[in-house]
């Protein structure tokens, strides 16, 4: 089955955690300028409340400076919908079961029926695909994972089959890339697929003493992906294309011993790759083919950049006895949550409890969009 969404787990905690340790410009620190905040209080199906009225937009500091405002997709906690990067909530739903969600369309799915639906991000009815299972959006492309947890299908949004794919074994997770789609295997199997679903590569983690495939990451381009594998020991290998293949550029063992999909992904622009630990994250610079273990008292949960003042910001667990947003684990604990940045080469740590059970965190520039309480809210970091 898919990771679960990565996106939307950090909170305006950021703001203030950010003006609080920076509080005056030196001429070379990024400000932060509020742009607008609206609520998401109520039903904003359709495009209602917009503007000042009660449910919509309850402070418009700034207008979007831009020719045209673009709808940006948003889920926070148990609502998801759409909104313009000026501010206008122009769609909000509650989550039946589960949701796959792209900028243009959504899936909005109670139980396996004989069909998904497809609808447009203002609400209106797409069409319906005649193919049973779990509707899955990555990097805006279709996917539907059948019931049996062995096969999967790529569609358009056309109801075009591209191609549907059965495996000899339980998927555990899928990856993809602009074209190419990295999946991995209860028994131990990594394959790249190619955009006809035909396997261009296979890797069958040998030595652990279970042979397992949890989690695959894709490059944006078709030059890596890589994959955490086995347990006992535990494995991180990423393949890199060369003249001849695929071959391990990175092949780390590892002390975790994980029996479940991990976060596991690479950074904008591909270079940088980030896996799950438990007291942390792992950060793998194919650039300069270093790694570096970061500390954040807890595993990483989400993180997302902001390339334009080389930030990166993620959101780690920190324990069920620290304060901050609180999450069952599944044995009856609780797992609070804590906001780390860091803040250009220097590594400069901020490190702050969150508050708010709901959170979401979209970055688009220099613009950061967040949300949390019912409410979403657009900062954007500008030259000091």
């Amino acid at each position: 089955m898919p990771k679960r969404p990565r996106t939307a787990l950090l909170v305006l905690i950021l703001v203030f955690a950010y003006v609080l340790i920076f509080p005056g410009p030196t001429g070379t620190e990024p400000l932060l300028q509020r742009r607008w905040v609206s609520s998401l209080d109520g039903d904003a199906s359709g495009g209602e409340g917009n503007g000042a009225e009660e449910g919509g937009t309850q402070r418009q500091e700034e207008p979007d400076e831009s020719s045209a405002a673009r709808i940006m997709p948003f889920r926070l906690g148990e609502r998801f919908g759409y909104f313009s990067s000026d501010g206008e909530i122009l769609f909000s739903e509650e989550i039946r079961y589960g949701l796959a969600q792209s900028r243009e369309y959504f899936a909005n799915y109670s139980v396996v029926s004989e069909n998904t639906v497809l609808q447009s991000n203002d609400g209106s009815l797409v069409r319906s695909i005649g193919a049973p299972g779990y509707p899955y959006v990555a990097q805006d492309r279709l996917f539907i994972f059948a019931p049996n947890g062995s096969s999967v299908s790529e569609w358009t949004t056309d109801g075009e089959l591209l191609w549907e794919r059965e495996f000899l074994s339980v998927l555990t997770d899928l990856a993809a890339g602009d074209t190419h789609t990295a999946v991995a295997l209860l028994n131990g199997e990594v394959q790249l697929l190619d955009e006809q679903g035909e396997t261009t590569f296979s890797h069958r983690a040998e030595g652990p003493r279970l042979e397992v495939a949890l989690s695959v990451a894709a490059g944006s381009d078709e030059n890596a992906f890589a994959a955490l594998v086995g347990a006992d020991p535990q494995q991180l290998i990423v393949f890199e294309r060369h003249s001849e293949g695929f071959f391990p550029a990175l092949q780390l063992e590892l002390d975790t011993d994980y029996r479940r999909s991990v976060l596991l992904e690479f950074l904008a622009g591909g270079d940088v790759l980030v896996l799950e630990q438990p007291d942390g994250m792992l950060m793998y610079d194919r650039s300069d083919d270093e790694v570096t273990h970061i500390d954040l008292g807890g595993p990483v949960r989400a993180l997302d950049t902001i390339s334009d003042f080389d930030m990166v910001v993620s959101v780690s667990g920190a324990g069920p006895t620290d304060g901050g947003i609180s999450e069952d684990d599944g044995a009856g604990e609780t797992e609070s949550r804590r906001l780390h940045a860091m803040l250009g080469a220097d590594g400069t740590l901020i490190s702050e409890s969150l508050s708010g059970q709901e959170v979401f965190l979209r970055t688009e520039g220099s613009r950061i969009y967040l949300g949390t309480r019912g409410m979403l809210a657009c900062i954007e970091l500008v030259d000091g």
